[in-house]
């Protein structure tokens, strides 16, 4: 187990070594100008103006609190993520094995760990690639589940107290793992009914109770945002969202079958390493019932069954990456001479996967298999000269337009606003924020039009208090050239980025 972390700490350390420390994702940037618009305006609040258009918004809280915690001691937001992405993928290792452990001897769950850890670390992979609030729910999710297991062995206060902690994390970083924790019970309670042939009510009664009082615990920390909670629900947003949705709603049974057990959710990856797990998963199904220990399967068949029904619903569909729980499990239960198995990690940095060599040799070659994607060494060089050679009440406009449900750019602009506290003009539809719609049609309306001709709008960029245009090596909206046969004063031009002055 010593070699497994190590291992694991290296490939992970190796990924912010290429990133320069710093995780990729629109999100990254969203939550952390809500930390920083907190920080700057003295106190947590849902009205972040000036800082961004918003004036209302809901979202998961423990998040937010995190990242304004962080800042206020000095850490940017930005930074903060990409420390809890590493502790809680390395602390979700820990608990993977305590799980798989009550499942196999000793040399399997290892093995299984190994394959977890390199292959399957579903916390890492959603964390690293910007939905960090659902990836980091996922530890507690894990955290949650053990407990469970382990309160099914004997009830206990020491495992409910573990279990009501986590279960309250869960609800305060994203709901979904409070899915996966029901999904979870009723694989629990189907492997009694079925396979068991006797129910402990007594113990399900317990973990509703968990369920219900870890609701209760969080509320208050909701209750700043709690006007807002159906903000996600209103027409516009939600025609937002079926932006993610519109190509799965005609796609035929067999390939929502692929998508399910054989596709990455991150980055929408068909990986052979995905079908053998999926094979051997099969395979070891009677093993597990044949010992009465068949909670893995039923787990497996439900997250199957679930994903299949809300296939539509993409953010739900996510959910389907907790059977590669099951899958590394039975990885390790076949594959478990750990000296042959590092024959495999050459390997891996070839075949498409979640694996980290594979992540690694992507980002080597600079490919957008997951996420737009930045040398965030230039990009953070870039940050330096702004904090060092702009006015701390400057304003950008960011190409891109900015971050959003449907605006991700790998110029990734909407970073400055945490790093340098220099203020950003974007437009962008948090999903989940209230703002003037006017304002915001008003913004689209501008960018609009310099990005077709940067000089027919300095007059109004003027207006806006707009300084500067920032962009990246991979711009997507504003051309450097346009604004160079404009005369804008060009006053940063390294690698690929590139500053203009607006005169």
């Amino acid at each position: 187990m010593i070699f497994i972390f190590a291992l694991a700490i290296l490939f992970r350390l190796w990924v912010y070594w290429i990133t320069d420390f710093a995780t990729l994702g629109a999100d990254v940037g969203r939550m952390a100008i809500i930390a920083h618009a907190w920080k700057l305006k003295g106190g947590v609040t849902t009205d972040l103006r000036p800082y961004d258009m918003a004036n209302g918004f809901f979202y998961f809280p423990a998040t937010l609190y995190l990242l304004y915690f962080f800042d206020l001691l000095g850490i940017n937001p930005i930074t903060a993520v990409a420390i809890f992405t590493f502790v809680f993928s390395i602390a979700g290792i820990y608990v993977f094995y305590k799980i798989a452990r009550i499942f196999m001897d000793e040399d399997r769950a290892i093995a299984s760990t190994f394959f977890y850890s390199l292959t399957f670390d579903f916390i890492w992979i959603y964390s690293f690639f910007g939905m960090f609030t659902f990836g980091w729910a996922l530890l507690f999710f894990m955290i949650s589940l053990y407990s469970a297991l382990r309160l099914e062995e004997k009830l206990c206060w020491k495992w409910f107290l573990v279990n009501l902690l986590s279960t309250t994390a869960c609800w305060l970083f994203h709901w979904f793992a409070i899915a996966g924790l029901c999904i979870a019970y009723f694989s629990i309670f189907l492997k009694q009914f079925i396979t068991d042939l006797k129910t402990n009510w007594k113990y399900f009664l317990v973990l509703l109770s968990s369920l219900l009082i870890g609701f209760g615990i969080s509320i208050p920390a909701y209750l700043p945002f709690i006007e807002y909670i159906g903000i996600t629900r209103v027409y516009e947003n939600q025609f937002d969202l079926l932006t993610f949705a519109m190509d799965r709603l005609l796609i035929t049974p067999l390939q929502k079958f692929q998508i399910i057990f054989f596709t990455s959710y991150v980055g929408t990856i068909l990986s052979s390493i995905l079908v053998v797990g999926f094979v051997l998963t099969l395979a070891l199904a009677y093993k597990w019932i044949l010992t009465k220990n068949a909670f893995p399967i039923y787990f497996f068949l439900l997250l199957g069954f679930f994903s299949y029904v809300f296939l539509g619903e993409l953010n739900m569909l996510r959910l389907n990456s907790l059977m590669w729980i099951t899958y590394a499990m039975a990885y390790g239960y076949f594959f478990n001479k750990h000296k042959l198995n590092l024959i495999l990690i050459p390997i891996l940095f070839l075949i498409p996967s979640p694996s980290f060599p594979y992540l690694i040799n992507a980002l080597y070659n600079q490919a957008d298999i997951f996420v737009p994607f930045a040398d965030f060494h230039k990009f953070n060089k870039a940050m330096a000269w702004i904090s060092e050679n702009t006015p701390i009440n400057s304003t950008f406009l960011i190409d891109g337009g900015g971050s959003g449900c449907t605006g991700a750019s790998a110029s990734f602009g909407e970073r400055i606003f945490p790093l340098t506290s220099r203020r950003i003009f974007y437009f962008t539809d948090y999903c989940w924020a209230i703002y003037d719609r006017d304002e915001f049609m008003r913004r689209v309306e501008l960018y609009r039009k310099v990005s077709i001709d940067p000089s027919c709008c300095i007059d109004e960029l003027k207006e806006y208090g707009i300084n500067y245009i920032f962009i990246g090596e991979r711009w997507v909206g504003l051309n450097p050239r346009k604004f160079e046969e404009a005369g804008y004063e060009l006053v940063y031009n390294e690698s690929g980025y590139r500053i203009f002055k607006v005169n």
